[in-house]
């Protein structure tokens, strides 16, 4: 760097920020060392251990102009090691990058201050990201769309038919063995269009495609008709379960929003549209249903 650069006034508030970029990349590095060791692909081992270098010399620089050690934040390398073996490394890697270093604030003070040096380093570490990510295999989401399936499914067609089973047959253990059979059924069901549907497209196995499936739409029926198992009151069993449908959605588009780097917002207020929608109409036909053929049980 320029002995210019380094001689720069720098004041307690910019010199915190500076120390918490270095921490940054030492956690980074810290991530990206433990994942290039139990990655199975051989590229993305390589990329894993190119970012390990450009970290450690990333936090070289910052460690100049701080001129103190830190260590890495234990608990967030941790956190992102753990959601890029059970959630995918597209996951955790678009998470941390997602997260970013480097503030507005921060970076209008290095432009302000003409540090040229910081400034190139920050550039520098954006495009590795972008590299790195974009060259990361991807097949594991190549199932996502067969999840994405069985949940917007699963949610539209259990959330609607409970409303409509709890106001027509208005007892609890009913609602539920009701759902269940139309879930249990539903998902076979999902499960066999999907894996026919995924025998056409190259690159994507049939039985782990159908499997996604089938066992997305399974695990939200369960889910969602165990509130009518633990409560007694039918209005407060539906409560639940459309709080359940909710978190669910929220969960899964944040998944995928960060995975695929898709917007957040806008898919998770379409997908509680629909949700919405099928349970209002369903209410209705359930209403219909208990007035003209006179169900009472």
């Amino acid at each position: 760097m320029d002995g210019e650069e380094k001689d720069m006034q720098i004041t307690p508030r910019l010199k915190r920020k500076i120390i918490d970029n270095q921490r940054a990349e030492i956690t980074e590095y810290t991530v990206y060392k433990r994942l290039s060791v139990c990655v199975k692909n051989k590229k993305d081992r390589e990329l894993l251990t190119q970012l390990c270098k450009k970290e450690l010399t990333h936090y070289g620089y910052w460690k100049d102009f701080s001129e103190v050690d830190v260590g890495p934040n234990k608990f967030m390398a941790w956190v992102y090691y753990f959601f890029a073996k059970f959630l995918g490394l597209n996951f955790a890697l678009q998470l941390m990058e997602g997260e970013g270093k480097h503030d507005k604030s921060f970076d209008k003070a290095l432009k302000e201050n003409s540090w040229n040096e910081i400034i190139k380093i920050v550039d520098e570490e954006k495009r590795d990201e972008k590299q790195v990510l974009s060259n990361i295999d991807k097949s594991e989401l190549l199932y996502t769309s067969s999840v994405v399936l069985g949940l917007n499914d699963a949610l539209v067609e259990l959330t609607g038919a409970l409303v409509g089973f709890s106001f027509a047959l208005q007892k609890p253990n009913l609602v539920a063995a009701a759902g269940a059979i139309t879930g249990i059924a539903a998902s076979f069901s999902m499960s066999t269009s999907e894996y026919l549907s995924s025998k056409e497209e190259q690159g994507k196995n049939p039985f782990r495609a159908g499997a996604s499936t089938g066992l997305s739409y399974l695990l939200t029926v369960i889910l969602m008709i165990t509130p009518f198992f633990i409560f007694s009151n039918i209005y407060t069993s539906l409560a639940v379960v459309i709080g359940i449908a909710l978190i669910i959605i929220f969960m899964f588009n944040f998944y995928i929003s960060v995975a695929k780097n898709l917007p957040f917002l806008t898919r998770s207020g379409e997908m509680i549209l629909i949700s919405v929608g099928a349970a209002i109409l369903n209410f209705a036909i359930g209403y219909i249903a208990k007035t003209v053929f006179k169900i009472s049980v």
